[in-house]
């Protein structure tokens, strides 16, 4: 079986303020539903300043912190990794290192969006 390539979608996110925004890339829209952060390297000069200030989840308007780890690769993509640790390993490590929730999911067992997806909270 030949693996599929995949897909990689460009979110914009806008910072607190809405006064800046950044692009987020995710292979699967569905991560945005199960997001807790966003995370960059506190080495990279392009995101830097934003460590600290909250970014705004769009289509549900989560609102979640940007937290700096030096596991983030600044080549990847854009140096912007979406923080959803039920998903994958390093999401998880990175939610640990930095106490946020980890149990975020959304899609249930049954395949139905949770009320962590609810475009109403």
């Amino acid at each position: 079986m030949v693996p599929r390539p995949c897909t990689i979608h460009r979110i914009r996110c806008f910072i607190d303020s809405k006064k800046e925004s950044v692009l987020v890339y995710i292979s699967e829209p569905y991560l945005l539903f199960a997001a807790v952060a966003v995370a960059v390297n506190p080495q990279d000069r392009r995101y830097r300043k934003m460590i600290g200030k909250k970014i705004i989840i769009p289509l549900i308007n989560r609102i979640v912190p940007i937290v700096g780890d030096e596991s983030i690769n600044t080549d990847l993509y854009n140096g912007i990794k979406l923080i959803t640790p039920c998903h994958d390993r390093n999401s998880l490590a990175i939610a640990q290192r930095h106490n946020l929730p980890v149990d975020i999911f959304a899609i249930n067992a049954k395949g139905i969006f949770t009320e962590h997806a609810s475009v109403y909270q």
